[in-house]
């Protein structure tokens, strides 16, 4: 194996550097991990982590809660190994697939709901969803029925492909004469469509869809949903499961237009998903959250859990979750 050991000088920077810029093999990468520190139980485990997920993804994304602060150049602190950074990474991947499950039941809570309301409300219109006038502002609605317009046209007779087709809205189209029901139509829209459709209709149909859900909620939750939470929820939820779909680091999470941590999102679910998976959900978030205080050195550990959004302390963030999931059990 081939990679250059000793101190931190001048020579090594300029290696450093150098290197930082061209490809390096994955014996390289552990030769340059080395100089800055880190320590390896198993270079043969290392090597196969690397060559299956990548430096970047695994160095690059997870590195800084085990660096030294105020370094020019990441210098690991003294203990730390390749598996700790490793861990964090694959702590975080199981994180992402907690959450991306979440918001899927959270999505089909809308998607159901603002079904339910807007057909109730429009029982003997065809296609109702395409009237302009059912939307609080024509303007803000018409990207959107053109999307509605697009997937209609894309599944008709003649026009789409075998592969193309999306049998839920091509069958209704030939059965019923071209009218496809609302709760067709939605199987093909994105979170980010559903999203938009909510925010769009009409102060009374929004008004009825919040109330519905806090109906149905209540049994997790005691807040009266409002519109504008609802759009504020359902923007987190958006926000969030795209980082999931993207796997963009989570832990430390604290997107742009949605200024929330992980945590914040972790309580807000409660408003709209099942008691029973809720507590599930939060279940298995807390094994995750034992394994960073179990197999992480106590200030990366630390570094990790403040940046979740549960303080900066491992005792006292550690409490709060739990603190959290009492409460869910009894609301």
């Amino acid at each position: 194996m081939a990679y250059w050991g000793g101190k931190i000088d001048s020579q090594t920077r300029k290696a450093d550097a150098m290197l930082r810029k061209s490809y390096m093999s994955a014996d390289q990468q552990i030769g340059l991990l080395t100089i800055r520190g880190m320590t390896f139980p198993s270079e043969k485990t290392a090597r196969a982590a690397l060559d299956r997920e990548g430096y970047y993804n695994i160095i690059s994304g997870y590195k800084d809660p085990f660096v030294e602060a105020d370094t020019q150049y990441d210098v690991f602190r003294a203990g730390t190994t390749f598996d700790h950074v490793y861990e964090l990474f694959l702590i975080d991947r199981d994180l992402r697939a907690l959450l991306f499950q979440a918001t899927e039941q959270a999505e089909a809570f809308l998607r159901t709901t603002c079904i339910r309301c807007f057909s109730r409300a429009h029982p003997q219109e065809k296609n109702a969803y395409l009237e302009l006038d059912h939307y609080a502002n024509p303007r803000d609605a018409h990207s959107l029925l053109g999307r509605f317009l697009s997937i209609l046209r894309h599944n008709e007779p003649g026009i789409a492909s075998t592969r193309d087709t999306q049998p839920c809205i091509s069958v209704p189209i030939q059965k019923y004469d071209g009218e496809v029901p609302l709760w067709n139509l939605a199987r093909a829209l994105t979170l980010g469509q559903l999203t938009t459709f909510y925010r769009v209709l009409s102060v009374q149909q929004r008004s009825d869809i919040a109330q519905e859900m806090t109906r149905i909620a209540k049994s997790s939750a005691s807040c009266e949903l409002t519109p504008e939470q609802l759009d504020s929820l359902y923007h987190h939820i958006l926000t969030y499961r795209n980082l999931c779909a993207h796997h963009r680091r989570l832990y430390c999470a604290y997107p742009q237009y949605a200024q929330i941590s992980l945590f914040d999102m972790i309580q807000q679910l409660q408003l709209v998903i099942r008691k029973s998976d809720y507590l599930e959900f939060l279940m298995k978030v807390w094994t995750l959250l034992r394994r960073i205080y179990t197999k992480l050195p106590p200030d990366a550990a630390a570094y990790v859990l403040e940046a979740l959004g549960l303080g900066p302390d491992v005792k006292g963030g550690m409490t709060s979750y739990e603190r959290w999931v009492d409460m869910a059990r009894k609301a």
